[in-house]
């Protein structure tokens, strides 16, 4: 620290003299301090710990371990220290490097921002490159040249990637656009998501949109007002939309929820459909028994076959007497037989009663050789049959 002589005289209480000279010696002391501890450089800054009350500006800034300034940090090349705090901005036209972490209003650079720990703006951060081993925290937006790598990235506003985010939990943010993928292994979260490729997360949730130019893709659910894809929406758990959903393919292990409309180019799988309007496939609509369009054939070539309840929807195929099962089906199953045999067989239903429509008979039926008969539950145990072939 530099220690410099002054010197004063008094006149009477609280009255300030005229300041004596100091000696030709004392002045060469002081000016020997100054240049003895002053820091000037035109290259680097290189030292353990920097604190400023002002601004900091080096071509590098290095420092083994903080560096501390209430204003501002600018640096022409890079600024690398374990931990950063500056009161207002960070700036850098190369990089930032931080072993535990980076605070600042805004942090800025104009290749990469890596932190081992977390990155927290008041403002915004830019960078190329942002990675961090932690959180990404912004209450303005969060903006990457090439990708953005966290634990956690969160903006108030806009996070914002030409090309991917990557995240070990959430991503959360106002509006979310990427040029390539967002991928979370937690919850991807968003006023609205877009991204060119892919959408890929644990959960996809946002307020209003998810829209990919690739595909979206979820271990649990996808739930936003309005989901398009250009290719495929794919969720292990459930997939709900407000208003409409709109994609090649859609493919879900439970439900698909649309308040309004369902469209698929080319196929839509689930559990549960449930759409407010209407569903569109331009090629097929599968349930859990296949094609909804058709009665997917179940050949049973065993005489005495008992139909079972997945025979519902179904078309089965037999060449012996067959028999319906009793207590199995409930109000608006539908079997239809297919008697492949050159012989007649019965269709016995011991138990329960069976109508031949449009009369009050009842009783075992007799189907003719490649007859086609269909049964329609009407009540417990209760039948109809009807067919071509049938007697």
């Amino acid at each position: 620290m530099t220690t410099l002589i002054t010197r004063s005289t008094t006149s009477g209480i609280g009255v300030t003299a005229k300041n004596s000279p100091l000696t030709n010696s004392e002045l060469d002391n002081n000016f020997i301090s100054l240049n003895d501890n002053k820091l000037e450089r035109n290259s680097s800054i290189a030292v353990t710990t920097i604190s400023a009350a002002g601004a900091i500006s080096s071509t590098s800034v290095y420092a083994s371990g903080a560096i501390t300034s209430l204003s501002t940090i600018n640096a022409a090349t890079q600024v690398s220290s374990a931990t950063l705090y500056v009161a207002t901005n960070v700036t850098s036209l190369g990089t930032i490097n931080a072993a535990t972490q980076v605070s600042a209003a805004t942090v800025y650079a104009a290749t990469n921002v890596t932190s081992l720990g977390t990155i927290n703006a008041a403002t915004q951060v830019s960078s190329g490159t942002l990675y961090v081993a932690t959180n990404v925290t912004s209450l303005g937006t969060i903006n990457a040249a090439t990708q953005m790598s966290a634990a956690t990235v969160y903006a108030a506003t806009n996070v914002t990637s030409l090309g991917t985010i990557n995240a070990a939990t959430t991503v959360s943010s106002g509006t979310v656009y990427v040029g390539g993928a967002v991928t979370s292994l937690g919850i991807i979260y968003g006023n609205q998501l877009n991204a060119a490729t892919q959408v890929s997360a644990a959960t996809v949730y946002a307020a209003t949109n998810v829209t990919s130019l690739g595909t979206i893709n979820a271990a649990t659910q996808v739930s936003a007002a309005t989901v398009y894809v250009v290719t495929n929406v794919t969720s292990l758990g459930t997939i709900n939309a407000a208003t409409q959903m709109s994609a090649a393919t859609i493919y879900v292990a439970t439900n698909v929820t649309s308040l309004g409309t369902i469209n698929a180019a080319t196929s839509i799988s689930s559990g549960t459909i449930y759409a407010g309007s209407s569903i569109t496939s331009l090629a097929t609509i599968y349930d859990s028994k296949g094609d909804v369009r058709a009665a997917p054939l179940n050949t049973r070539s065993t005489s005495g076959y008992t139909t079972v309840a997945a025979d519902a929807g179904k078309t089965v195929a037999v060449s012996g007497n067959t028999i319906i099962g009793t207590s199995i089906h409930t109000v608006g199953d539908m079997v239809t037989f297919y008697n492949s045999s050159t012989a007649s067989i019965a269709i016995l239903s011991t138990g329960l009663t069976v109508y031949l429509a449009g009369t009050a008979t009842t009783g075992t039926r007799t189907l003719a050789q490649r007859g086609i008969a269909t049964i329609l539950c009407v009540s417990s145990n209760t039948f109809v049959i009807s067919g071509a072939g049938l007697t």
